[in-house]
């Protein structure tokens, strides 16, 4: 198994970041080969607590049910 790694500095508050993570309609616009987003369940803050993307890339098609747990704007699991 090959692995890798990268770094990237992000000039942004940790609330914009957070805000990008939880905009799964928009995950299309910026993440290649996402088809499409949704979130199938939001917190009292509207941040998803369950959603799912569509992944295209070839002929790899995936649908990925992801869960959240939010902890601020500090970290996200």
């Amino acid at each position: 198994m090959e692995a890798t790694s990268a770094e990237i500095t992000v000039h942004a508050t940790p609330a914009a970041v957070m805000a990008v993570i939880a905009d799964l309609p928009n995950y299309p616009s910026w993440s290649e080969g996402v088809v499409a987003g949704e979130v199938l369940q939001a917190g009292a803050d509207g941040r998803p607590l369950r959603g799912r993307i569509w992944v295209g890339m070839g002929p790899v098609n995936e649908v990925c049910d992801l869960q959240y747990t939010w902890s601020g704007d500090e970290q996200v699991d």
